[in-house]
């Protein structure tokens, strides 16, 4: 979403590449006023749909920085000749701004666009729209980011309004420690590397963008229409600067939970999650349009014996030994075949649940025993065998408030670790749980030896999560997790903290919270108690004392480099060139740029 602001009459900014001279683009063609007017908007509008910057960059990652347009909303938003209009403009051959390879998103509707090099210098500015444009109110009706994200501001006006309560600053120490950052990372340079050093350049100057936004109180907090996190500078801070920021001089302490990713999976894998209706953790109240378009596919339809018409998952399978249903388990005794004839070996079930009563599932049965009523179903109106179902009770009765990860290596692995190898197979598996959770590609899957390991000790959780990548996305899956995380953090944590403690400051980044030393306590109870109440599921909760430490760390210091090393050649370059600007290679120059006493050899 673009930055917005006034939230209340929809006045909205868009933020847009610098490098581009819009005017002047337009003054060339010669156009009447108005028509110079409303063009003008339009490819500001386009930009604002392509830029990369120091703020949105890690968004893009996956897509190589590079930003996917639906011609199908634009033409809605624009007026399909409009804009075709303003595009052609924008990819002039003869000094083309804009640029795209004609690849589509899976869906095949959005078409992938960047920046040309020359323009991709990563400096922004912002450019209101007129608050009587018609341009606003179709961006409202056919961008449900722009409106829901609004809507979110509104929601959530207590934490936004925390950062005009309080001021924001950093310790001047940071400026020694990124100093000497730069100094280690650029001793690491092999044969003076131009790609490596433009590389450790983009990254320093990154963060001196950074500290100079927190520090002028440019912060920019905003609620994201499709996650619902709360977004801002403050969360756009590498880790590695968080010790040395300052609230009114005082420093902060961070309360995380541990392990949220996985946490918040175990607690909405239940079937009560997703079919709950009432205002609540659940899927309808925090995804309200998920909810509908599971609904309307009939995936929500519960699973029970009426004769000869049985409504089921179109995609669910039998165990050898029982149906589990949306609501429990259904006896096989019981079920009948289309043909009204009951069946130990083969059933064909007719499917009533999207209204299609021709659409026949057959279900293979080895036996016909009782069915065992010790376990439920997870979501979906999937199918699970008893191994499967058995995993995922096991998983919801992990011990979150412990170490998730290094717990599962150990419990689940078959031979004896040092310390050390346990803490390197942990950081493996840590590492790999957004492939765990999001990855929807098969192949990658069945070739990652985390995910492999995962199938093995929880067979039931990895097949739902394959499951859901099948029928919703990896992306609407992390949507759903993200958004439970900021019903549960923001909405009830926050917002209760906030009342019973309105002197106290409260920042938060997506799984952790952050205020003074003497209010951590209550909000570690709060934090506890609340995820409990919700999900039933205790969270951990691990506090993050800032630590000053003008030298960086061995660890800090591998980190970085990590994303240097491998550069060693254009070619190695261009795959990452999109997210290294030019403004960040200048500001670092220039703020390691000698004196200019010092360069003539003056006193």
């Amino acid at each position: 979403m673009s930055k917005s602001t006034k939230i209340g009459n929809h006045r909205i900014r868009l933020t847009v590449p610098t490098s581009v001279d819009v005017k002047s683009i337009i003054s060339r063609l010669n156009l009447s006023k108005t028509k110079s007017h409303n063009l003008k908007y339009r490819i500001y509008y386009i930009l604002s749909r392509v830029v990369i910057h120091n703020e949105n960059y890690e968004f893009y990652k996956n897509n190589q920085y590079r930003r996917f347009m639906s011609s199908d909303q634009m033409k809605q938003i624009l007026g399909t000749r409009e804009y075709y209009e303003a595009r052609d403009i924008l990819m002039d051959t003869n000094d083309p701004v804009i640029l795209t390879d004609d690849s589509y998103q899976v869906n095949g509707k959005c078409m992938s666009f960047w920046l040309a090099d020359k323009y991709n210098t990563g400096e922004i500015e912002y450019k209101s729209l007129p608050e009587d444009s018609k341009m606003v109110a179709k961006i409202m009706k056919y961008q449900s980011n722009y409106k829901d994200g609004m809507d979110m501001m509104k929601k959530y006006d207590f934490l936004i309004n925390q950062f005009t309560q309080y001021q924001l600053s950093f310790n001047p120490l940071v400026y020694v420690y990124v100093t000497n950052m730069y100094h280690v990372l650029m001793s690491r340079v092999i044969n003076n590397n131009p790609y490596q050093i433009k590389v450790i350049q983009n990254l320093i100057g990154r963060w001196l963008y950074l500290i100079n936004k927190v520090d002028t109180g440019d912060l920019n907090p905003m609620v994201s229409g499709k996650n619902h996190r709360l977004n801002s500078v403050y969360t756009h801070l590498p880790k590695i600067l968080r010790p040395f920021i300052l609230c009114n001089g005082r420093p902060l302490v961070g309360l995380d939970v541990k392990s949220s990713a996985p946490y918040l999976l175990a607690t909405v894998m239940n079937d009560e999650f997703i079919k709950a209706t009432g205002d609540g953790y659940n899927l309808k109240t925090i995804y309200p349009e998920m909810y509908d378009r599971l609904y309307n596919r009939g995936m929500l339809d519960e699973f029970w014996n009426t004769g000869n018409d049985i409504p089921v998952s179109s995609t669910g399978y039998t165990s050898s030994d029982y149906v589990v249903t949306g609501t429990g388990y259904t006896s096989l005794d019981n079920v009948v075949t289309s043909t009204g004839t009951s069946s130990n070996n083969l059933i064909n079930v007719n499917s009533s649940n999207t209204g299609n009563n021709n659409q026949i599932i057959n279900y293979y049965i080895n036996n016909n025993k009782g069915i065992d009523k010790e376990y439920s179903s997870f979501m979906w109106c999937l199918f699970f065998n008893t191994k499967e179902l058995r995993s995922i009770k096991e998983y919801q009765e992990l011990p979150f408030e412990d170490d998730y990860y290094a717990y599962v290596v150990k419990k689940y692995s078959d031979m004896d670790m040092t310390p050390e190898e346990l803490q390197s197979q942990r950081e493996s598996f840590k590492k790999s749980t957004m492939y765990i959770l999001f990855d929807g590609d098969k192949k990658q899957r069945n070739n990652n030896p985390m995910v492999r390991y995962m199938n093995e000790c929880f067979p039931g959780v990895n097949k739902w999560l394959e499951y859901s990548h099948e029928t919703i996305g990896g992306k609407e899956l992390s949507y759903i997790l993200q958004r439970t995380e900021s019903y549960f953090m923001l909405n009830k944590v926050s917002r209760r903290f906030n009342q019973e403690y309105p002197q106290a400051p409260l920042f938060t980044i997506h799984d952790g919270l952050y205020t003074f030393e003497e209010f951590v306590d209550p909000l570690k109870e709060l934090i506890i108690n609340e995820g409990k109440r919700l999900t039933g599921i205790v969270p951990g909760v691990k506090r993050e004392c800032p630590r000053i430490e003008v030298n960086p760390t061995q660890q800090d210091i591998d980190k970085c480099w990590k994303k240097v090393k491998w550069i060693t050649n254009k070619k190695q370059f261009e795959k990452k060139k999109r997210m290294v600007f030019q403004s960040n290679i200048d500001r670092c120059k220039n703020y390691f740029k000698p004196p200019i006493n010092q360069k003539s050899g003056s006193d």
